[in-house]
């Protein structure tokens, strides 16, 4: 089973995908069906009724416009998520939240030193776990105060990675 979290104008919805070919969302399941049309417009039946859907993607991001009406949103896995709460977030205005380890790693690389201006999705440093590379990126702004580990080093779930002011 696939499961994603799509956020749109600020309202998460859980998406799954199940091995036989149905759709749940937030646990209940979608009848419908999609039907490509070209390279980003689709017809979507939902029970009775049939829309034309468009569909931009960069990323994470995306955008889709159904009936004349644009919506924006954001396509993450849980993975994605886990990672992004651990990797600094924007608290209340002017707090910087510190970078942690999302989970037991090996440090590979660190992409920023003391100093560094930093902006969201700035690329921090990658962590390598069961075999898998983790770029952590940053989730708000301001200048990397310290970095507290260097390529090589093993690290444990939580542990203080970047300070950032």
């Amino acid at each position: 089973m696939s499961r994603t979290v799509v956020t749109v104008d600020g309202v998460e919805f859980e998406i799954e995908l199940t091995p036989e070919g149905s759709i749940l969302v937030g646990g209940s399941e979608l009848e419908g069906s999609v039907t490509p049309l070209d390279e980003s417009s689709f017809s979507v039946m939902i029970g009775s009724r049939s829309s034309r859907v468009t569909l931009h993607h960069d990323g994470e991001s995306f955008t889709v416009g159904i009936g004349g009406r644009t919506f924006s949103g954001l396509v993450e896995s849980p993975r994605v998520r886990l990672l992004k709460r651990y990797s600094g977030t924007s608290g209340a205005s002017g707090t910087r939240q510190p970078v942690k380890a999302p989970m037991p790693a090996l440090v590979v690389r660190v992409h920023v030193a003391p100093g560094d201006r930093i902006e969201p999705g700035s690329r921090l440093l990658v962590l390598e776990a069961m075999k898998m590379e983790n770029e952590i990126k940053s989730n708000q702004s301001g200048v990397v105060k310290s970095v507290h580990v260097k390529g090589g080093q093993a690290v444990e779930k939580g542990q203080l990675l970047i300070s950032v002011e």
